[in-house]
């Protein structure tokens, strides 16, 4: 019997459901809140028989309904969605849907951070080693785009996936299961942090291979079912065949498996002690699947990482700037100042600001005092940030009301040898479009003070 489903939420991972069941020949219904949806008029070009609802979400859009498909952005608490579940109508994601039609093998990552680079030198390391890979989720295509009608495009499929997209996914069983590391977000969203890690936590059900960090408590998974492999720092945990860690010497940092030198940090393009993390986890998913090591050393050599993570800019004048506005929670400007610091002891200029998500500031005290001479505050929750560091750090604080003024200011108190860290620790829409709006508008805004040296373009 035909089942009949009802999408909500018509933005990229939406639309994706809409297309493939509608290739699939299911009975389908879209929905939206917006009265204009980008890409709506070509899918109603393809599909005309389709109804389309647009500008509210009236409870009569569940009759007749099987299956509710909902856009991660959705939050569970709308009537509708709660409506549905009083029906006992099966409420669902686009992940789900995935895994329900996918039949090659699935790594799945999740974690507050980092979670973008690991995947896509995942899927590097697998192209590299000869395979077809589909790299997809909450990074760039959404997961059922990686599916064609009748049959996997891929042998293998690396998902990106945020809690949003976890809270609707039953049936992952993923190949390799990875929690790179939970720190508070989205606390606008949640009841609060035990749900949060709870819900991040339910990538690792019916996985075979469970990674985690282990330098992060939260991150280890609750059942005795997967193999348990771990990666992190190296401190305080029982060195096995299945962990890997970083040995940090004076001159170099030794990435190891057990006792094995995999590589050393003068090998990689990708700079810092949570890069090197990030190239441990995706050594230890490689290595699960069976990627040959000559192959993963070839990839680890050449990744460079992506746009706007500790991504190093120019050098104007003997002044690094490294533009991190991926850092949109606390817990990515923790560990940027981390990556950084032991570099640029006291000689950090932090750049913080945006909208908070209900997040406390108080976990970058340390590090602050640690590593930063300056912070410099700008955006809606300016106010907050002052607040919870304020009498706490042992430098000053400078709010200013207008981004330009930032980056004139941290151009007129940088000295050399100096870094300033773009790393907001908040998201990007009181004054941008998206974090990657926000990190072209800095970087456009730093190079115009010029002239600089460009010996330091790349990532991080």
């Amino acid at each position: 019997m035909t089942k009949h489903y009802l999408i909500l939420g018509l933005g990229k991972s939406g639309l994706s459901a809409a297309y493939y069941l509608c290739h699939q020949n299911a009975n389908v219904v879209l929905a939206d809140t917006r009265e204009q949806v980008s890409g709506i008029d070509a899918f109603k070009k393809s599909f005309p028989e389709v109804s389309v609802s647009l500008g509210g979400l009236p409870l009569s859009l569940l009759d007749n309904i099987d299956t509710l498909v909902i856009s991660p952005g959705l939050s569970p608490e709308q009537p509708i969605v709660k409506e549905a579940l009083r029906r006992d109508i099966e409420v669902i994601g686009d992940i789900e849907l995935f895994c329900r039609h996918a039949y090659s093998p699935i790594i799945a990552v999740t974690g507050t951070n980092a979670k973008s680079t690991v995947v896509t030198l995942i899927a590097k390391m697998i192209a590299d080693a000869g395979y077809r890979v589909g790299l997809g989720g909450n990074i760039g295509t959404p997961a059922l785009a990686l599916l064609n009608k009748t049959k996997d495009e891929a042998d293998f499929y690396v998902l990106e996936l945020s809690s949003f997209q976890l809270e609707s996914t039953s049936s992952l069983k993923a190949k390799v299961a990875v929690v790179l590391n939970i720190t508070p977000d989205h606390m606008d969203r949640y009841d609060s942090f035990d749900d949060y890690v709870n819900t991040k936590l339910r990538i690792f059900n019916g996985c075979e291979n469970a990674l985690y960090n282990h330098d992060d408590d939260l991150t280890i998974p609750r059942n005795n079912e997967p193999v348990k492999i771990s990666f992190g720092i190296g401190k305080n945990f029982k060195q096995t065949a299945l962990s890997y860690s970083l040995n940090q010497n004076v001159a170099s940092t030794d990435l190891l498996r057990g006792d094995e030198v995999i590589v050393t940090d003068d090998m990689l393009q990708l700079k810092g002690t949570h890069n090197h993390l990030n190239c441990l986890a995706a050594i230890a998913v490689c290595d699960a699947i069976g990627i040959e090591r000559s192959r993963q050393r070839k990839s680890l050599q050449e990744f460079s990482g992506l746009p706007h993570r500790c991504e190093t800019i120019a050098d104007i004048h003997g002044v690094s700037w490294v533009n991190d506005s991926k850092g949109t929670n606390v817990g990515a400007t923790l560990a940027a100042l981390k990556g950084f610091g032991k570099a640029f002891p006291k000689k950090i200029i932090l750049i913080l600001g945006g909208v908070s998500k209900d997040a406390s500031f108080s976990s970058l005290i340390n590090p602050i005092n640690q590593f930063v001479k300056r912070i410099l505050v700008y955006g809606q929750d300016a106010g907050k940030i002052i607040a919870d560091l304020s009498g706490a750090v042992d430098c000053q604080i400078d709010e200013l009301e207008e981004f330009e003024a930032v980056i004139s200011k941290a151009y007129s108190i940088a000295s050399e040898q100096d870094l300033v860290l773009f790393s907001p620790a908040c998201a990007s829409f009181d004054m941008f479009d998206s974090f990657e709006h926000r990190g072209e508008v800095f970087k456009k805004q730093v190079l115009a003070f010029g002239p600089f040296s460009d010996k330091e373009r790349g990532a991080c």
